[in-house]
């Protein structure tokens, strides 16, 4: 096996040492290039392909990390192993941290170092393209899902909104004879599937464009907007529900997006508790770790076990099957918390209800 690798020493000395060390090697056989300046370098770089690079940052027409850059530019498939004298011991660290595979010292290179230094260096290269190909095709595949989600929630919208309307006004219109029961029945199957329906483009729109909108963080008033969020419930589905907010609660988060958060959380604890005597919802930080904020019910609850893809598109409970829902509200609630950089997770027992937790990244 043949490994070809540049080598970008001005030191004549420290380059002969090290095609010399590498010559006395059996396993492997190396082809050395070598160059004294980064402007040769490149050129050689442009006429052909090497596995490794061997380089010195220190050059007569190039210093420092600006080496590294350019080698690194112009071959960024090439794994690179940076040599350096031991008083260039920081900067070579910050050339790996930088991108490069490894570093190795003058003076205490032995040929099997070296030699392993530049097989795993190349290695470790390898596994990190196949790694960074993967990833952009893992988010070429999920944009494009996002943008098909995107398209066909928005293409249902309008036929959804003509044929609830036409099944509504059929539903109301005044007619004699009256309708048959089975067609009674039938025409307000069609009105709810349709309403169902779109709830479900609704949320899938909202679940797509959390992926795709840019993020504007600004101080926002969590406090009021949960107010706000409630006093609206209250106008559309009245009823009596004791509402416990903390005042003043402030985050830097996305306002649009995190409203769409609170209504998916509020929208949740005022739909499992209408069936409850007393039914509470209550809002706060926690107090022993200010960047740590809840959302608490007592309404139906459910077994955590039974709740452990909870956050994933369309995952219903057992227990919330006589409830409207999609399963995409909390989906979409932990995409935005991911996007703030937070975590969020729940505690709850059957009857008992439930408390969301999520923290926020205060830096984001």
């Amino acid at each position: 096996m043949c490994i070809c690798v540049l080598l970008l020493e001005d030191n004549s000395g420290d380059a002969y040492l090290i095609k010399q060390q590498l010559r006395e090697l059996d396993d492997f056989e190396f082809e050395i290039v070598e160059a004294q300046y980064l402007e040769s370098a490149i050129a050689l770089l442009q006429e052909r392909e090497f596995d490794a690079v061997l380089l010195d940052l220190m050059l007569p027409d190039s210093q420092g990390l600006e080496t590294f850059f350019a080698i690194n530019k112009q071959t960024p498939s090439t794994a690179i192993v940076v040599i350096s004298a031991m008083s260039e011991k920081d900067l070579a660290i910050q050339a790996v941290r930088e991108g490069a595979q490894d570093y190795i010292a003058k003076g205490t290179i032995q040929p099997n170092t070296l030699s392993k230094t530049i097989q795993y260096a190349i290695e470790r290269k390898s596994v990190a393209e196949q790694l960074r190909k993967r990833t952009a095709e893992l988010e070429y595949l999920n944009q494009e899902l996002e943008a098909f989600n995107s398209a066909v929630s928005h293409d249902l919208k309008n036929p959804l909104s003509f044929i609830k309307g036409m099944s509504h006004l059929l539903l109301t219109k005044k007619r004699s004879p009256p309708l048959s029961e089975q067609d009674q029945i039938c025409l307000e199957r069609i009105y709810q599937s349709s309403v169902r329906m779109q709830h479900i483009t609704k949320n899938l729109l909202d679940l797509s464009q959390v992926q795709r909108s840019q993020i504007s963080i600004e101080s926002v008033n969590l406090s009021e907007l949960v107010k706000e969020i409630c006093d609206r419930l209250t106008q559309e589905q009245p009823r009596e529900v004791k509402t416990v907010i903390a005042s003043d609660i402030i985050a830097a988060v996305d306002r649009q997006l995190f409203t769409l958060v609170l209504e998916n959380l509020i929208n949740n604890a005022w739909k499992y508790t209408q069936n409850c005597s007393n039914p509470t919802l209550e809002f706060g930080v926690d107090q022993s770790k200010p960047n740590t904020y809840y959302l608490k019910d007592n309404g139906i609850g459910f077994d955590p076990k039974e709740a452990t893809e909870l956050f994933k598109p369309f995952q219903r409970l057992s227990n919330s099957r006589n409830y409207e829902g999609t399963g995409i509200g909390l989906a979409t609630v932990k995409r935005i918390i991911d996007r703030h950089h937070g975590k969020i997770w729940f505690e709850s027992q059957p009857k008992l209800g439930a408390t969301f937790w999520f923290t926020l990244n205060k830096n984001v």
